[in-house]
């Protein structure tokens, strides 16, 4: 028997949610995630937020992708989008991508969210060009 593992790289791209998951307003990222990974073996993941959608119980959630192995985070959904305000300043080598509006930091940036086939595009664009970077480190 002939098995093949898929050998990823390590290097991770996570998204967080709201509680619609990767079927809500995030389909389109993790769509771009899931190409990106396939094109560069990137471990791609994402976590919803259980409970309330609020920022405030979006930010454990946040800050636990930021805290763990995730080299950049996609985030979307209301609450989600609403906790990158207070969470990012606390994780500058972290950079988080935002799909929807929010203040632009120096570790964040915005996802043009203008159509799902700009948003696939663009996201795995960005974890394609992030893991290029990595390579050179």
């Amino acid at each position: 028997m002939n098995v093949r593992a898929r050998r990823y790289l390590a290097y991770t791209a996570c998204l967080l949610t709201d509680d619609h998951g990767v079927a809500g307003s995030a389909a389109a990222v993790w769509a771009g995630m899931q190409d990106a990974s396939l094109a560069t073996h990137a471990k791609v993941q994402y976590l919803s937020v259980a409970g309330p959608q609020t920022a405030d119980n979006a930010a454990p959630f946040l800050a636990g992708l930021a805290q763990g192995h995730c080299d950049l985070v996609f985030v979307a959904g209301e609450a989600p989008v609403a906790a990158v305000r207070s969470t990012a300043p606390t994780f500058p080598r972290v950079t988080f991508y935002v799909l929807g509006q929010t203040e632009p930091r120096s570790n964040v940036s915005i996802v043009d969210a203008s159509s799902p086939e700009t948003i696939r595009t663009a996201v795995a664009r960005i974890v394609k060009a992030g893991v290029q970077v990595s390579a050179h480190r």
